[in-house]
């Protein structure tokens, strides 16, 4: 709504494209500088160390259950399937 403009008729709206699109690349790039700012910080800090207290099973586990995550949300769009939406465990 912050990008809708009155139009010239009544009841008409026309969307800035350019303003819309001009605040995606600037929070694009905010949230790039901040997470790059992040990982320095915990290297700095020598974060690292917490991996060695990771299972294997439960990193492999977890690229499991990313890996299946990213294929069912691509299905409509590869496949024109349309899976029901679900909320919850």
């Amino acid at each position: 709504s912050d990008f809708m403009l009155p139009g010239n008729d009544t009841n008409s709206t026309i969307i800035d494209i350019a303003s819309r699109d001009a605040e995606r690349v600037k929070i694009a790039a905010t949230v790039t500088f901040l997470s790059g700012i992040f990982q320095l910080l915990l290297g700095l800090v020598r974060f690292g160390f917490v991996v060695t207290y990771l299972s294997e099973p439960l990193v492999r586990a977890y690229t499991t259950g990313a890996a299946i995550h990213v294929i069912v949300s691509q299905l409509k769009y590869s496949f024109g399937i349309s899976p029901a939406r679900y909320s919850g465990p």
